[in-house]
């Protein structure tokens, strides 16, 4: 699917490489779980409002899983959700504890009844993602930039983990943490703030991703660096939609989040450099500056490093013929790679902790190195900046190690 656009108004290019972090509502934009969402207010509103009418001899309108969903629950707390749509009937009703009954004449009540029919049908039926959101997902986390879910929702962990991929983020903001932490529901940014917040990251460099006008309003409130409006309406409305969502604050629409990624196949973890034990250094450097065309800005000790026009780097160490060598015998010791950003280096010094695999993160001169090992005991070196950003400009002794 292409991207939404306006007419006169072009769609921003977005990079999904220039921010350090990305929030995602789950509802509409992760899941499809709206539309069961939908189904399952409907069940609980039109049986409530049934045993309203007969009970005050009054017809009250059925709700409407399309308008009314959208205009009074979508993105907001179980309980506001509630508040809004009786409302718009002109129905109140006492506001009861979290231990009502599913029949209970009271909002907390009828919320439960409501969350009670959602869990039936996650349980029964599953729920399916959006492909093309779990693309973005997993090429943000491939490039080490962290991801959030925040939703409204008290059941975004059962959501996430009906759907297969729970293990896809870093910090969730779910509903228990809305009520917990007191946190104003959308359009007001403060469930947003907090995902930023749980993640270590400013605002101002990070995206968010939401399919609902109260969602996009919050992203705009709380001034994130970017905010991404996704319209999955396939109907003869869908551009208008789409005009709605940049109206409320949208900075670019998409019908398909996994049209970010197309632009965006470069990872920001990248070979850097290669460490390779020779016999004779002379000889090797003459061979790697004749076969790539390297410069050699460094020479120190039975050391020297070659520089590729593209700037990769050829760390080359002379053993001699007979020296002991730690893989046996002659040849390249450990890749070195690299990041574009600390919030990726820091990314990849969890992944490695979670592994097992962490040694120690140090810092030489500007650059700041994370080292771990992988199962074979073969050493993992990952650093910031990458030689691009700032070129290195001596020998790491560690090479000798």
């Amino acid at each position: 699917m292409n991207n939404e656009r306006v007419p006169g108004r072009e769609q921003p290019v977005v990079d999904i490489r220039a921010y350090d972090a990305w929030l995602f509502d789950l509802d509409g934009v992760l899941t499809k779980t709206a539309t069961v969402h939908a189904a399952a207010w409907k069940k609980a509103f039109d049986g409530f409002l049934q045993e309203e009418g007969t009970r005050c001899g009054k017809e009250f309108a059925p709700f409407d899983p399309g308008e009314d969903y959208q205009r009074y629950v979508d993105g907001e707390p179980r309980a506001d959700g509630v508040r809004n749509f009786l409302a718009s009937r002109d129905i109140t009703l006492p506001e009861g504890s979290d231990g009502d009954a599913a029949d209970a004449r009271t909002v907390t009540g009828l919320g439960n009844r409501k969350n009670e029919l959602l869990l039936q049908e996650l349980k029964t039926s599953g729920v399916d993602s959006y492909s093309g959101a779990v693309a973005l997902v997993k090429a943000l986390r491939s490039q080490g930039t962290p991801t959030a879910v925040v939703s409204a929702s008290e059941n975004t962990a059962e959501a996430l983990k009906a759907a297969g991929i729970a293990d896809l983020f870093d910090a969730r903001v779910d509903g228990h943490v809305v009520k917990e932490r007191d946190l104003a529901g959308k359009p007001a940014p403060d469930s947003y703030l907090e995902g930023a917040r749980l993640l270590g990251v400013d605002p101002a460099r990070t995206v968010v991703v939401e399919d609902a006008l109260a969602g996009v309003e919050a992203g705009r409130a709380g001034k994130f660096g970017l905010v991404v409006g996704v319209n999955h309406h396939d109907d003869a409305g869908g551009h208008d939609y789409a005009d709605q969502l940049r109206q409320h604050g949208a900075d670019a629409v998409f019908s398909d989040l996994a049209d970010l990624v197309a632009g965006s196949d470069t990872p920001r973890a990248k070979a850097a450099s290669s460490v390779i034990f020779v016999a004779e250094l002379e000889r090797s450097v003459s061979f790697y500056q004749r076969l790539f065309n390297c410069t050699v800005p460094v020479r120190q000790g039975n050391g020297a490093l070659l520089l590729t026009p593209d700037g990769f780097q050829l760390y080359l160490v002379a053993k001699g013929s007979h020296q002991e060598h730690p893989t046996g015998g002659i040849g390249e010791h450990h890749l070195m790679w690299s990041t574009d950003s600390p919030a990726a280096l820091a990314h990849f010094e969890r992944v490695l902790k979670d592994l097992g695999g962490y040694t120690y993160t140090h810092t030489d001169g500007e650059v700041v190195f994370v080292e771990g090992r992988d199962p074979d005991g073969i050493r993992v070196v990952i650093a910031h900046p990458s030689p691009e950003q700032q070129p290195r400009s001596v020998l790491d002794g560690r090479l000798y190690n």
